[in-house]
């Protein structure tokens, strides 16, 4: 019995084709007498969101596609006030350019203490010894890049406030026009159990 599965495990993907699809990455390809189609996040997880299997490659990949929009839909009416949820934030995180998601993960957001009086952007700025505009002007690119893979612009933001509304809520500025920002706790939580980046060396090789 092992020696079967193992055997199983081995057999070569024949036809492997793969699609950038929303927020994920579909490979597909024939395995011994079945199609699959699996799904992965966008920064190449480990392992699958996702997993389909059909008669014909074509259609598992179109099937894929029907269970990533139902897997979107139902993260999406799950949200609270408009938020969306951490598997939400983390799915569209792993979407990001890589570079823009390191952005984002070297200001370690989710160590931050939500209910400290001190102003979370300058705490950022301390503990990253980068000013406070500079780490601004990354959140606010990201959040406008998140908002395009979510399919969603915080209706202040759609009026010209603030991008960072998408990630946080904002109550004004204080006294030297710093944004007073408190992150979600879902978009805290979403950057806290990302997946680890693939080595470049591996994503370059084959």
């Amino acid at each position: 019995m092992a020696t079967t599965a193992t055997t199983e495990r081995k057999k070569p993907v024949e036809g492997r084709i793969e699609r950038e699809y929303r927020l994920y990455r579909i490979v597909a390809g024939e395995v011994g007498e079945i199609c699959k189609a699996v799904a992965y996040l966008g920064m190449g997880g480990i392992r699958p969101v996702e997993a389909v299997e059909a008669s014909s490659v074509d259609e598992a990949i179109a099937l894929m596609k029907e269970v990533l929009e139902t897997r979107l839909s139902t993260m999406q009416l799950e949200r609270r006030d408009g938020v969306p949820t951490a598997a939400e934030f983390r799915e569209s995180l792993a979407a990001l350019p890589a570079s823009m998601r390191e952005s984002i993960r070297v200001l370690h957001i989710e160590r931050l203490d939500p209910l400290s009086p001190s102003s979370a952007l300058a705490t950022l700025s301390l503990r990253t010894q980068s000013n406070i505009e500079t780490i601004v002007d990354e959140l606010r690119k990201a959040a406008r890049r998140l908002g395009d893979l979510l399919g969603t612009q915080p209706e202040d933001t759609v009026a010209g406030t603030d991008p960072l509304s998408l990630l946080a809520a904002v109550d004004g500025t204080d006294p030297v026009g710093v944004p007073i920002v408190r992150f979600y706790d879902e978009f805290r939580e979403a950057i806290a159990t990302l997946p680890p980046e693939r080595p470049a060396m591996m994503a370059g090789r084959r």
